[in-house]
């Protein structure tokens, strides 16, 4: 809803005439004054009676959005120094005169004293008697030097155009300067020539207009409002954020009362050391305390930021830094940035409103507050060390790609890049903890850690009774069915007495909840749903995983793959495959093998001795009738068969 207050400036519309707001009076009605000079005093309430049934009109548009401010006269150093040394002699001859005695302006009596004041300052050019009677009467008006000065930064050319031509330039203007295609301003002038050339064709020739030359027209563009030229050409949220009005800070009173989160892309090349490729641009999510301008953590991921991010920067942020600066021996110096704060304050983005950053944030007990969009102002203090750190760390690595191509020129960042992502952890902990946070800060006037332990003495801090359960809450979740070799996650498998105990307890079609870590895929937590808590599965190959990053070993799956799909391996493995199947379409369409297989099974041989081979030449003897049993024997009758021989040496019935 639109709103007014009653400010210097304000302005009124009342019967198509303007009224501004000129001053309050002791009685604490509002003077207005209108166009013509007219004053009008009425009380406030008088006006608001006024504005509601439609009397008065409050015209914002045109109302400043703030009271005019109460202009000081100029004082003489604001001259340029050959007018003050003019103002000063001109001072100087009517003080010595004066000094003489009362002036007397006729050219008799004032000529003989000027020349001995022009002999007394060594002055060859004095002024003629007109010139200080004309002095003299600007000076007794306020008695300031200020009032001897010519005015001539007021001297100038005057433009003399006429209505048409300033109608014709302001719409060239308007349609081609001011326009977000961002013409350039020789556009503009030829537009208007255009324009002059159009309007002569249809007139005679004695009233032809003369277009304006194009210095003109170049001078008179330079005078434009900066701010209505940038809104035009670039937007006005743009101009408004360029010509952004700061009349105070943030504050915070008291340590860790508020913290400070943002991302920003780090300007080097980075590569792996296990899959020897390049990781890429890695991101910087970094978070400062506003008291003391501590950098109380950060993390470095090769995803988009997201709210994992900020989540495992409020992991280190949150809990002590011992175990981390154990790693690096060299950094001698103490971090003790730790413990909960009061309020987060993040970016406005869209994956920053996760529900799992607002869980973590109620679990913590911190206040989220997001900053209203394309505000970076709002955090300014993360804004600015996120580009210290770029331009006074990341810039002088080998394999940066520098701000942009202009910077990088013909720097070639792929091939000299040579920082790994350990040594880049090393690098950005030890600028963090040895440079940074014990460089005087501006802002505060002392070092970032010297603040630190000032506001240590007048607050206690809050840590976590269970520092586990940070990196829990923070870690991501999935759900995994749990078999006789434990999960799967991320291609690796975890598994453990407990993890079994569980599939006991609950059969083979048991899932469960999963928590895993970007940082060290060497470990998972898994929730027991009988005792309603956690507990630490580590991987089966923890020769491989074992503080290796998820990132790292998606790069390593990724080359494997790759390797695999070579067009060499390719085609090997295609020939293997057609060999394979020549074999067992041979074995399939051999007539001898069935063959010999058939009869093996109807003379009741098995197959084995059905694929021993025949000697050359063998014959077996013709069968013979058998002598026929006397019906008496009680035996059957036997039935001859004939017997013909195969191509191959066999014999059939």
């Amino acid at each position: 809803m639109r709103r007014f207050s009653f400010r210097r400036g304000l302005r009124f519309l009342r019967q198509q005439r303007a009224w501004l707001v000129v001053r309050r009076l002791t009685d604490g009605s509002i003077q207005l004054e209108a166009e013509d000079g007219e004053l009008w005093n009425v009380r406030e309430a008088d006006v608001i009676r006024q504005c509601a049934i439609g009397e008065l009109v409050v015209d914002l548009e045109n109302s400043p959005d703030c009271a005019p401010p109460v202009l000081i006269s100029r004082d003489l150093s604001s001259y340029p120094e050959p007018l003050q040394a003019r103002a000063l002699r001109r001072q100087m001859y009517l003080q010595r005169l004066r000094a003489k005695g009362p002036l007397v302006f006729t050219a008799k009596a004032l000529t003989p004293l000027i020349r001995e004041v022009a002999a007394e300052i060594g002055d060859r050019t004095p002024p003629s008697p007109v010139s200080i009677y004309r002095w003299n009467y600007r000076y007794s008006v306020g008695s300031s030097v200020t009032d001897l000065v010519d005015h001539r930064d007021r001297l100038g050319r005057r433009r003399r155009w006429s209505p048409e031509i300033q109608e014709i330039v302001t719409m060239a203007i308007d349609t081609i300067l001011l326009h977000k295609q961002r013409h350039p301003r020789k556009a503009v002038c030829d537009k208007v020539v255009h324009q002059v050339t159009q309007i002569n064709r249809a007139r005679p020739p004695e009233n032809q207009v003369t277009a304006p030359s194009r210095a003109t027209l170049y001078r008179y563009m330079a005078c434009l409002e900066d701010y209505e030229l940038t809104a035009g050409r670039h937007g006005k949220a743009v101009a408004d954020r360029h010509y952004r009005m700061v009349l105070g800070t943030q504050k915070a009173e008291r340590l860790l009362e508020r913290v400070e989160i943002d991302h920003t892309p780090l300007n080097v090349l980075v590569f792996c050391t296990k899959a020897k490729l390049p990781l890429g641009k890695p991101w910087l999510t970094l978070a400062i305390d506003k008291y003391s301008r501590m950098i109380v953590g950060f993390y470095i991921g090769f995803h988009t930021p997201s709210a994992y991010s900020v989540l495992s920067c409020l992991a280190q942020a949150i809990l002590p830094k011992e175990d981390l600066l154990k790693l690096y021996p060299d950094i001698t110096t103490r971090w003790p940035a730790r413990g909960f704060f009061e309020v987060l304050v993040c970016d406005n983005g869209m994956e920053l409103h996760a529900s799992a950053l607002a869980m973590a944030c109620e679990d913590f007990g911190v206040q989220l507050q997001f900053c209203p969009a394309m505000t970076p102002e709002y955090k300014g203090a993360v804004e600015r060390v996120l580009k210290t750190i770029n331009h006074d760390l990341i810039h002088r690595l080998p394999g940066t790609v520098f701000s942009n191509v202009t910077e990088r020129c013909e720097y070639d960042s792929e091939n000299l890049a040579c920082i790994s992502f350990d040594t880049l952890l090393h690098v950005v902990t030890k600028w963090i903890v040895e440079i940074y946070n014990q460089t005087p800060h501006r802002g505060i006037g002392m070092p970032p850690a010297k603040k630190w332990e000032m506001g240590e003495r007048e607050r206690i801090l809050e840590y976590p009774a269970e520092p586990a359960q940070v990196r829990v809450i923070l870690a991501h979740c999935t759900e995994r069915r749990v078999f006789h070799y434990g999960v799967e996650v991320n291609g690796l498998r975890y598994n453990n007495a407990d993890l079994q105990l569980l599939r006991r307890r609950h059969g083979e079609d048991l899932r469960v909840t999963v928590k895993y870590h970007e940082d060290d895929v060497g470990y998972i937590h898994v929730f027991d749903p009988d005792h309603k808590a956690y507990f630490e599965v580590q991987a089966i190959d923890q020769g491989y995983a074992a503080g290796l990053r998820l990132i790292q070993h998606e790069l390593i799956r990724a080359k494997l793959r790759k390797e695999n799909e070579k067009p060499e391996a390719l085609a090997a493995l295609l020939a293997k495959k057609h060999e394979l199947q020549d074999l067992i379409h041979t074995a399939a369409h051999s007539r001898k093998m069935a063959t010999r297989k058939r009869k093996a099974v109807m003379k009741g041989v098995d197959s084995a001795s059905a694929h021993k081979p025949k000697s050359i030449g063998s014959r077996r003897p013709k069968t013979t009738p058998a002598t026929p049993l006397p019906p008496s024997a009680g035996g059957p009758v036997p039935q001859f068969k004939s017997v013909r021989r195969d191509h191959d040496g066999g014999e059939s019935a």
